[in-house]
């Protein structure tokens, strides 16, 4: 129910509220297709994420990139 008030009262932050649920989601489950997304990332940009840190920052900016362009098709 609090999430549910959340949403109605920032509605203009929609998107965002479905990013974090993603994000929530994308934390608690174990997805071995990550393994083989986050492995190209590393590969095509020559870095490494390390370190519980080093995951969190993958997955994070995995969901950034994604509803980035859900939002920027929405857009268009």
């Amino acid at each position: 129910m609090v999430e549910y008030l959340r949403r109605v009262l920032l509605h203009n932050a929609l998107l965002a509220s479905y990013a974090r649920d993603a994000m929530v989601r994308v934390e608690r489950a174990d997805l071995p297709a990550l393994a083989t997304i986050r492995q190209a990332l590393e590969e095509a940009l020559g870095l490494r994420f390390e370190g519980e840190k080093g995951a969190h920052f993958f997955r994070s900016t995995l969901i950034q990139t994604l509803f980035y362009g859900v939002f920027s098709a929405w857009v268009l």
